[in-house]
């Protein structure tokens, strides 16, 4: 029994001793761990804290920069569009075509210019025109050509506004053929009176969006990334995942996809492949982003992580920029922080109890002073340390806090150090990005700011506060705007742009453009804060100065090249005028014999050549002026070809070569073409042709080959002459180029055969050459023609002779207002023999004068004369009392389609152009006033010369052999053939040869076969 029991002393004493072992573990382990736990969580917990703020404020500043940047796209595409659709050659163009004409060589242009434009973004799919009802005139792609797009929404925009702004931008669209996605950018194009003639489309490839977006990934830090929503919640873009772009994040109603499927903004895909996602708790955050600008939400490209996310809204498209960052990374030095103050605390727990063991009663003192240590360190102060130097356990104690508390600092430093790196990502754009605070008394202070603010103003923020802020280096003409936008700005809330200089440290004038956005306070009461980023432009605002002077520049030099050719054409084609309206008065003389008249034949020829020449340097000038238009007439043909060889026949003769055309039968006679460039290539082709052939002879062929259409025509002219060496053909066309050298090349301009390919491309044709040295040279184009009247109805209608008007002429009263005298003589010349009654005038101011006195039903009103011009004289009288009443037609020597439109501005009833023909004098006469014109009777039956030449009786003299063969190389076209059988016929019957040579001059060899066919039939 007596050991059972225990002495008291003892029991109390081992129970005091347990006790103080496990008050020491408790209350050291309680002293040490519990102000590390506690500062570690509150530390862990401000951390995240900052770090999700910084984060949200990194992923909000990039966001914003992202929205930015898209905007800027926008508005740039939106600029660019309506500044191209003002381009004068797109106006031009629909201009035409609007009217009918059909311009390819001005379309060729357009489409060059629009391909070359095309080039500035890998992105851009195509350029193309629309007209007025929304059809496709012009496409770079050439898929659309002559589609109707007037359903669509970048031509619908335009035409449903009733005053609506130079350019749209489309949703993204998905093409009904292709599937292929795509944003539209288009304005309208206007003619001068504001009158819509057509749009101006640009087609973006939807991809840009992506590519745009993929450049900011990992910007607002590691695993960042953007995603572009639209007003859908629809992915346009997805910086990781685009497998999922264009795909909504929920299921939309049924009327809703309807709708987006009816504008194309759906992908051509099942129900069960658009609808795939289902992000609820994403779609709820996005259809509030004025709420909820920052939030958690999961992806699709981050499965189960969560992500912090911030929003920001696009201002040209209602889009949504979201910029995610999966809180794991962002908040991974919190968990190693966490980590490693959890290994600090087990080892200092384990320190603790190893320790407490070997405390016995030496506490006191050294257990107040450590105690009173450990209350400092967490008071704050954690650069305190124990000053227990001994080596016992409270020393051990002492030294082991120590170590702790220097853990525990760097621990804090580095969340401090980590808080700065991440502040140091918005450093990463050389855009100045800053944020000030205002305060409710409107004080505005810099919060802070990029490292970019140094370079761009040349102060640091200090400096800047003490010289004034920052409106004080905002240029002077600009501080007042920008300080009422900015007050406006506090005032409302939202975001803006403000475009304005500064004037940096160093004195040099900066342009700025200012992204500003607006940030209320929790009670959405008041601005607080104003976030902004500014980016220097000056460069940009330079080169548009620049570019402005320079096409000021370009405009004078063209005006005053226009002046100069003006001037040029009517000094040049007035005396032409008076030539060739003389040479059609005399051929009209009944007393001139055959010679004369074909002297005659040969002037007006020659005069129409000399036109021809002169029109070279014009007609350059208009095509490099993109002035140049066809002007297509229903003519002769054969007749046209005729005239050709005729006015070269006695200039080949001379130098011993013999000139000929072959026309087949299936060629028709009528064509409608522009009569002036066909006859001016022909003519290039063939004078070209006969000035380098020495020997042998040079042939016009004119066909309509199987491998052709009917409507279209080949041309070739062929010569024996000096060909062309090969390292010359691919210059031949070029303007000023000369292909040979020798006394040949010394007699033109160089510009013939540059005209010749352009009028060729101008009627929409292409030209080609082949040539072998000391053989000679092939000159070949094909060119589209249309009907035309027949032959007989064409000829009849051509060849009518104006010698008197109906009714009385004498009650009409003319007034020719002319300063030259010839061309004067010529008016008169026509009119008198018709009685009208005619006074002249020289000048505008007794042109004036006259018109008050003798009031003329009709004036002939020169537009140059000396003193007081035309269009002064036609501005005066219709602004007179009574000036309405007059005919006025003026004529011009101006060689410009554009003046036709100046002068009928100016009050011009009628406008005609030197030199005229007589039949246009005429037929104006009889299209303004009340007179018909009598013509001579044209004959509809032969002659009784040809009559006696091809009865019956004459033809028995011809060898019926011979006549067989003349209609066969006649039904052939050989007109080599039909020469030589001529000849032998003139030794049986000299008048029959006479009227078959006649036919065979204008290559009217159908008439040669049917005048022998009906002398046959008319053989009893």
């Amino acid at each position: 029994m007596r050991q059972q029991q225990k002495n008291p002393q003892q029991e109390k004493t081992g129970r005091w001793s347990l006790t103080m072992r496990a008050k020491l573990i408790t209350a050291f382990v309680l002293v040490a761990l519990t102000p590390m736990t506690f500062l570690a969580f509150l530390n862990g917990r401000n951390a995240q804290e900052a770090l999700i703020a910084d984060a949200n404020q990194a992923l909000f500043a990039v966001a914003s920069q992202t929205a930015a940047s898209l905007d800027t796209f926008f508005t740039a595409n939106l600029n660019a569009i309506r500044t191209e659709a003002q381009l004068p050659v797109l106006k031009d163009y629909l201009t035409l075509h609007r009217i009918g004409k059909q311009d390819d060589d001005v379309e060729e242009s357009v489409l060059a210019l629009l391909r070359a434009i095309s080039t500035k973004n890998a992105f851009i799919s195509s350029y193309a025109i629309l007209d007025a009802e929304g059809k496709v005139v012009v496409d770079t792609l050439m898929a659309d050509m002559g589609a109707d797009k007037s359903d669509r929404g970048y031509f619908q925009f335009f035409i449903n506004s009733t005053s609506p702004p130079g350019a749209y931008a489309s949703p993204v669209q998905f093409h009904p053929d292709s599937g292929e996605a795509y944003l539209y950018f288009s304005s309208p194009i206007l003619s001068d009176s504001g009158e819509l003639l057509g749009v101006l489309r640009l087609r973006y490839s939807a991809a840009v969006l992506q590519a745009l977006l993929e450049d900011k990934n990992d910007l607002a830090g590691s695993g960042s990334f953007g995603v572009l929503f639209d007003e859908q919640h629809i992915h346009l873009a997805h910086g990781t995942a685009p497998e999922v772009n264009f795909l909504p994040i929920i299921r939309l109603p049924a009327e809703e996809t309807a709708r987006l499927r009816a504008e194309n903004r759906l992908p051509h895909l099942p129900d069960e492949d658009i609808f795939i996602l289902q992000l609820d708790e994403l779609n709820e955050h996005l259809s509030n982003p004025e709420t909820q600008r920052f939030f958690e939400a999961e992806d699709v490209a981050t499965g189960e992580l969560v992500n912090q996310v911030a929003l920001a809204e696009m201002k040209t498209q209602p889009w949504l920029v979201a910029f995610f960052q999966p809180r794991e990374i962002f908040l991974a030095p919190v968990k190693a922080q966490t980590r490693t103050t959890l290994l600090v605390a087990a080892f200092i727990a384990a320190g603790a109890v190893l320790s407490a063991f070997a405390v016995g009663q030496m506490l006191g003192r050294p257990i107040l002073n450590l105690t009173h240590t450990v209350m400092r360190f967490t008071e704050g102060d954690l650069d305190v340390r124990s000053d227990i130097n001994s080596s016992d356990e409270i020393g051990i104690l002492a030294s082991s806090f120590d170590k702790m508390a220097e853990q525990v600092g760097k621990l804090l430093r580095g969340l401090q150090e980590s808080e700065e790196r991440y502040r140091s990502t918005s450093e990463l754009t050389s855009d100045y990005i800053y944020s000030v605070r205002i305060s409710e008394d409107g004080d505005i202070t810099l919060d802070w700011a990029t490292e970019a603010f140094f370079p761009l103003t040349g102060y640091t923020p200090d400096e800047l506060a003490t010289h004034g802020g920052w409106p004080s280096i905002v240029h002077p003409d600009d501080r007042d705007e920008y300080q009422q936008q900015r007050d406006r700005l506090i005032a409302s809330g939202g975001a803006d742009v403000a475009i304005y200089r500064i004037i940096n440290k160093a004195g040099a004038v900066r342009w700025l453009e200012d992204h500003r956005s607006a940030i209320l306070n929790e009670g959405q009461e008041r601005v607080h804060h104003l976030l902004g980023a500014a980016r220097d432009i000056t460069d940009h605002i330079l080169f548009e100065q620049a570019l402005q002077k320079a096409k000021e520049e370009a405009e004078s030099a063209n005006r005053a090249k226009s002046a100069f050719l003006a001037n040029m054409s009517h000094e040049l084609r007035t005396p032409l005028n008076a030539i060739l309206g003389f040479t059609q008065l005399l051929h009209r003389d009944p007393t001139l014999g055959a010679r004369q008249r074909r002297q005659i034949d040969i002037i007006n020829r020659s005069g129409q050549h000399l036109l021809a020449l002169i029109n070279n340097v014009l007609e350059m000038s208009k095509i490099e002026a993109g002035r140049m238009s066809l002007e297509e007439t229903s003519f002769n043909l054969h007749a046209l070809l005729n005239d050709l060889i005729n006015m070269l026949t006695l200039k080949a003769r001379d130098k011993g070569v013999r000139i000929r055309a072959e026309v087949p039968p299936a060629v028709p006679a009528i064509i409608r073409a522009d009569e002036g460039k066909l006859r001016q290539v022909l003519l290039n082709l063939l004078s070209n042709a006969v000035k380098f052939t020495d020997h042998g002879e040079v042939v016009l062929r004119v066909g309509c080959p199987p491998e052709l259409t009917a409507k279209r025509l080949r041309f070739e002219v062929e010569d024996t002459g000096i060909g062309i060496p090969p390292d010359q053909l691919d210059s031949i066309f070029d303007a000023f180029v000369q292909a040979v050298s020798g006394p040949q090349a010394a007699e033109g301009t160089g510009l013939g055969l540059a005209l010749t390919r352009q009028f060729v491309h101008l009627m929409g044709g292409e030209i080609s050459v082949t040539s072998e040295p000391g053989v000679g040279s092939v000159f070949a184009f094909e060119i589209p023609i249309q009907a035309a009247l027949d032959d007989e109805q064409r000829d009849k209608a051509a060849h009518r002779e104006v010698v008197g008007v109906k009714g009385a002429p004498l009650s009409h009263r003319v007034l020719i207002a002319e300063d030259h005298h010839a061309s004067r003589q010529l008016l008169i010349e026509l009119l008198e023999p018709l009685g009208f009654d005619i006074r002249c005038a020289e000048n505008g101011r007794e042109t004036i004068e006259l018109w008050r006195t003798w009031k003329p039903h009709l004036i002939w009103m020169d537009i140059q004369m000396p003193g007081m011009d035309g269009y002064e004289a036609l501005r005066r009288i219709r602004s007179s009392p009574g000036g309405d009443e007059t005919i006025m037609i003026a004529i011009t020597a101006s060689a410009f389609d554009e003046d036709r439109a100046n002068i009928l501005a100016a009050g011009a009833d009628d406008f005609i152009r030197k030199p005229y023909q007589a039949r246009q004098i005429y037929e104006k006469l009889s299209q303004h006033l009340d007179v018909k014109l009598l013509y001579a009777e044209t004959a509809t039956t032969p002659s009784p010369q040809e009559k006696a030449a091809f009865s019956s009786r004459a033809l028995k003299t011809i060898p019926a052999e011979l006549l067989n063969e003349l209609n066969l190389a006649a039904i052939r076209a050989d007109m080599k053939q039909i020469e030589a059988l001529i000849a032998a016929v003139r030794d049986y019957n000299p008048q029959a040869a006479s009227a078959f040579a006649d036919f065979a001059s204008e290559f009217q060899y159908h008439k040669i076969s049917r005048a022998i066919r009906a002398a046959r039939e008319m053989t009893p």
